[in-house]
């Protein structure tokens, strides 16, 4: 191998040789040459990419006993006959060189070009060179302190100071210093027209010394070593002081640096304040003899629209950036201009309500609605909100609607969210997303969804209005605060029974209706028709109407209750007061204690009139309201009650078994107001006082019993993909609309538990219970959105835990919560997670619970590969991924993720070819978009074919390498391809794919587009960013690297700044370095393998 390889050749034709002479290498086991390649190639060559840029290598110290100063001296040589076998061409005789020399690098360059002054094969050398940077190098040799100065910077070099190292121990007892101080100063005799600029340490170096003093002795350097019980002193020493670091010439710049000489002397991190100054100052050398050439921003690329990949993204719009700094967008000084994506307007939706036709009163309150949030009332752009706050029942809804409706001229989108809950929220959110086109709904992963609309929300001038409806949850100031959008634009309506939303949005707290409007709306809905009537029938009625709103409390969900009894009786208001008042007399000597309490707060008598209306049900209907009270109430799809009910497999429900028993069911309870229907939705929902009611009124056995039926009929509809084929994007649209009934299930029995009743009694299994929490989290899983799926899956293994039988069940559960703590970097988590998975499998095999073969020793096998790769285990993850794919050759399904992780697993053991030979075998269609395993094989070759190009350069084949990096590109292009179509726009594995992309793109050159995906890629990631963190850290530390390679060089060490305080968060305390030349490396360690 040649002692001066080239790391990089330049972008074109070259125009200027940068040579690096390092100091000790090979010698520091902690440092080394491969690295500081990689940083000439990864780091420098973007600052100068016109540049061709040699490390010299070189190896004084091959034969211990005889290392001399003398041996370093005569690494000139060697240095000089390279430079001049690398430069034979014509075109390279005459190209100008900047040398940059690190601490013992320096005085081999002296040396050089000392030869080069006399010898004429040599003095082209010398002529052509424009500049040297000096880095940590010793030039006086008079001090009196530069002997013991050169031992102590080797000894640091080496890490030699608190033990014996041949090396130091040579050149302490070597004699021969004339040879260096002669060097030294006929060097400075020298006239040398072109900049020198040496940097000097202005950080003391902490020396332990206590096992490594010096002694003078004539010319020899005696060491004198202390017994290692003795106590050690530390000493703080400026090794390469400003006194020792000049050369005294008047063209030489000498420039203290705020390090210790083991900084000084290697590479500085990008992270580093001094790389911006090491970059400017080479940047000066460079422009010297070419002023032309300029710094690294004129080197930006335009981004290429016909780039393959410019058709997967949109650079103007969908890549518009996030930036984790205050300077703004992570675009910006690159072309790249966010804009408002274009979404499809006019967009209403009120699911599942729909315009009120009996509304009546509240002209106060909308007034104050109306003035608050019309976006005609102010001049200048500002956000506008307005609260109403009250009870249930009050009709906060109810003016809600009526002002969306009788407003649709005015707002180009109303969307109404369902406030109560994260998981509300984030359905609505996704739902709004898809209705304006901002994404698709085959991709609708809630994160994604609420970043997207919350920036479309910010940046559009369309007049837009959001109602954040029933905002009552014990969190619900930091559930508005994580979905609400930019607070320029647009109008937003909240309401809540929690009084101090008012305080904080400013709006109204509502009283019940006065006594007229009560009256009108009792008298609305009962069709009292005043015309047919005599005058004294008329104020007999109006008198029993006063009544009756009076004792049901001028609530208006009791009115409407109330309208609703009055009408399906046919009875005259004085006809149903009579009968109401001997009700009443009943039902308040009753001592009825409140199921949580929620109508604590209402008069009995409201309760009187739900009574009634439930009693009028009946049994098959009773049984039907009760189930519904435990399924999420704003979103009760027919669909579901019909496929869940029609099965011999749930005798039980057998009231709604046919849909002509279910439509009759649920007519009768839409003619008795306790439930609404969309009928263009073909969904019902139910008033949450409704459902508390529902619940008040029932026993606890009762209770239990219809919260078996809510369980059955949901399991019974729950659509599952069978195991040997888990991924299944066409049942992800019913999965998503049944989601909430699952997450209500599971809160409605964690509630019953913490009130020591629970809705399942203990000495009961029901394993469908546990079935259906565990499917839903497997669905959140496959949909890349983890936020609620530890809640589901530790109610079900709590389940799980309360009874025998139920170990196969928990093995599901623990290879979920592997699964998800694979995919959020989780390494040690998602081994004990498959651990435990792989011994309940275990022993339901011993057993002969779990026949062989079966898929679960599989998935088993396979999870235990999965935990064993994250922890760098990698053989032990590739004889659990053999055993896993013997197996599988009995049991039918896609072997591809699998095998693919084989591949990877031997691609990270170096391996290259045998992983090439297992991932190529398994892509039979690079154009498979019936799943995402294609795309993630894929990804996993196109990891392959860079290693194997990297390793082509290294060996010195460039146009094979090129070649194969090329290849690489390609393939994960169209990995990025497979995963849009299969998985969607804003799955995590999607923004894995941009920024991979973006990594190509960058060692390309090719800056403005590396951006672009880069920015994607965080985009994507920072809407999932309590469980992405790792990949944020990654992402924002290679923007900054970009950053810094288009010229932004202080906004790019920001970001890299941001990026190391975001990695030390991650890492443990005993496990922390900062990221210098293998700052990449850090950061990909810090993702799962299949993200790298």
């Amino acid at each position: 191998m040649s002692s001066l390889p080239v790391v990089y050749h330049g972008v074109r034709e070259p125009f200027i040789d940068l040579i690096s002479i390092p100091g000790l290498p090979d010698l520091l086991p902690q440092y080394k040459l491969k690295d500081h390649n990689r940083w000439l190639r990864d780091v420098l060559s973007h600052q100068i990419a016109g540049a061709r840029i040699m490390s010299f290598q070189y190896d004084f110290a091959k034969f211990p006993e005889g290392v001399c100063w003398a041996n370093v001296v005569d690494q000139a040589v060697h240095l000089l006959y390279a430079l001049m076998h690398r430069r034979e061409e014509q075109e390279q005789l005459n190209r100008p060189i900047v040398f940059i020399c690190y601490s013992f690098g320096g005085l081999i360059l002296k040396k050089a070009l000392l030869i080069a002054t006399h010898s004429s094969d040599f003095r082209p050398i010398l002529d052509n060179t424009v500049g040297i940077l000096f880095l940590g190098c010793l030039h006086n040799e008079r001090h009196a302190g530069f002997e013991e100065a050169m031992l102590r910077c080797a000894a640091v070099e080496l890490r030699a100071t608190t033990r014996k190292h041949h090396v130091t121990d040579s050149l302490k007892t070597s004699a021969n210093w004339s040879v260096v101080k002669e060097v030294m100063e006929s060097f400075k005799e020298l006239t040398i027209p072109f900049p020198v600029r040496s940097f000097f340490e202005l950080r003391r170096t902490v020396y332990q010394s206590g096992r490594f003093t010096l002694t003078r002795s004539d010319e020899v350097c005696v060491v004198i070593t202390f017994d290692v019980r003795m106590k050690v002193a530390h000493e703080d020493l400026q090794l390469c002081s400003e006194s020792l670091a000049s050369l005294g010439w008047d063209h030489e710049k000498v420039i203290g640096v705020d390090m210790d000489h083991a900084q000084l002397s290697t590479f500085p991190s990008r992270a580093d304040p001094f790389f911006e100054v090491l970059m400017g100052h080479l940047a000066d050398l460079v422009s010297s003899c070419n002023p032309a050439w300029r710094f690294p921003a004129s080197q930006v690329d335009t981004a290429d629209s016909d780039e393959p990949w410019s058709q997967l993204v949109d650079i103007n719009a969908s890549t518009a950036s996030l930036s984790l700094l205050p300077s703004g967008p992570a675009t910006a000084g690159t072309g790249v201009t966010p804009t408002p994506t274009k979404a499809r307007t006019p967009c209403v939706i009120t699911t599942p309500h729909e315009e009120n036709p009996d509304f009546v009163g509240r002209e106060d309150v909308l007034k104050q609605v109306s003035e608050a949030l019309s976006p005609l009332s102010k001049e200048t752009p500002s956000q506008r909100t307005f609260a109403i706050c009250a009870l249930g029942g009050m009709g906060k809804t109810q003016i809600a609607l009526h002002y969306v409706f009788s407003h649709r001229d005015t707002f180009t989108v109303i969307l109404w969210a369902h406030a109560d809950s994260r998981a509300k929220l984030a359905e609505s959110f996704s739902r709004f997303a898809v209705a304006l086109g901002l994404m698709d709904e085959s991709e609708s992963d809630h994160n994604t969804a609420r970043q997207l609309l919350q920036e479309w929300l910010g940046t559009t001038d369309e007049p837009w209005l959001l109602i954040f409806d029933n905002a009552d949850s014990d969190d619900n100031k930091d559930l508005l605060h994580e979905f609400w959008p930019a607070q320029d634009r647009g109008s937003i309506l909240v309401t809540s029974r929690d009084k101090t939303i008012v305080s904080q949005f400013s709006g109204t707290e509502l009283s019940v209706l006065d006594k007229k409007n009560a009256v009108d709306l009792l008298l609305k809905l009962t069709r009292f028709n005043w015309e047919a009537r005599s005058e004294q029938r008329v104020r007999e009625q109006t008198a029993a109407a006063e009544q009756i709103v009076e004792r049901i409390g001028f609530l208006p969900l009791g009115i409407k209750q109330a309208a609703n009894l009055i009408v399906n009786d046919a009875c005259t208001l004085t006809e149903f007061l009579e009968v109401y008042n001997n009700r009443e007399l009943i039902e308040d000597s009753q001592s009825v204690r409140l199921i949580k309490d929620k109508l604590s707060n209402y008069p009995w008598s409201l309760r009187t009139v739900w009574n009634m209306n439930f009693e009028r049900l009946n049994e098959d209907q009773q049984k039907f309201i009760n189930l519904l009270a435990f399924l999420d109430p704003d979103r009760i799809q027919l669909k579901l009650l019909s496929d869940g009910a029609n099965s011999e497999e749930t005798p039980v429900l057998s009231f709604v078994s046919t849909r002509r028993k279910l439509y009759k069911c649920k007519s009768a309870l839409l003619r008795s107001s306790l439930l609404s229907q969309n009928e263009e939705l073909q969904e019902v929902w139910m008033h949450r006082l409704v459902q508390a009611s529902c619940h008040l009124r029932m026993t606890p056995v009762e209770r239990q019993h219809n919260f078996r039926l809510a369980i059955a009929i949901v399991k019974q509809a729950w659509p599952v993909t069978p195991r040997t084929a888990r991924h299944d994007p066409a049942l992800w649209h019913d999965q998503q609309a049944y989601l909430p009934h699952v997450q209500s299930l599971c809160q409605h029995y964690s509630d019953s538990c913490s009130q020591d009743a629970p809705l399942i009694p203990r000495e009961e299994v029901n394993w469908d219970f546990p079935f259906l929490l565990h499917h839903a989290s497997w669905f959140l899983y496959e949909r890349g959105v983890f936020d609620s799926i530890a809640t589901l899956l530790k109610v079900a293994e709590g389940y799980c835990k309360l009874h025998s039988g139920g170990e196969l069940m928990l093995a599901d559960i623990y290879q979920t919560f592997g699964a998800v703590d694979t995919e959020t970097n989780q390494f040690e988590g998602a081994f004990r997670n498959f651990e435990l998975q792989w011994h309940y499998l275990q022993g339901a095999l011993e057993s002969g619970e779990l026949p062989r073969p079966n898929i679960r020793e599989v998935f088993g096998l396979g999870g235990m590969a999965n935990g064993s790769l994250g922890l760098h285990r990698y053989k032990d993850a590739e004889w659990y991924y053999r055993q896993c794919l013997k197996v599988w050759e009995d049991v039918p399904g896609d072997q591809k993720i699998y095998r693919t992780h084989l591949a990877t697993c031997l691609w990270l053991q170096g391996r290259l070819d045998e992983a090439e030979e297992v991932v190529t075998k398994i892509i039979v269609d690079r154009n498979d978009v019936s799943n995402f395993r294609t795309g993630q094989a894929l990804f996993s070759l196109g990891n392959i074919q860079i290693a194997q190009g990297e390793e082509l350069l290294r060996n010195g084949d460039q146009a094979k390498g090129i070649h194969k990096l090329q290849e690489a590109y390609e393939t994960h292009l169209q990995a990025l391809r497979l995963y849009k179509a299969t998985i969607g726009e804003r799955h995590h594995k999607t923004a894995d794919a941009y920024h991979k992309l973006g990594w190509h793109l960058h060692r390309r050159r090719e800056y403005t587009s590396a951006l672009a995906l880069l920015s994607q890629a965080l985009d994507i990631y920072t809407a999932s960013e309590r469980f992405f963190r790792n990949e944020i850290a990654r992402t924002t530390y290679k923007m900054g690297c970009v950053h810094q390679d288009v010229g932004e060089l202080a906004r790019g060490r920001g970001e890299i700044e941001a990026a190391e305080r975001m990695r030390r968060s991650l890492t443990p305390p005993e496990k922390w370095v900062p990221a210098t030349d293998n700052g990449e490396r850090l950061y990909d360690d810090l993702v799962m393998y299949w993200t790298r």
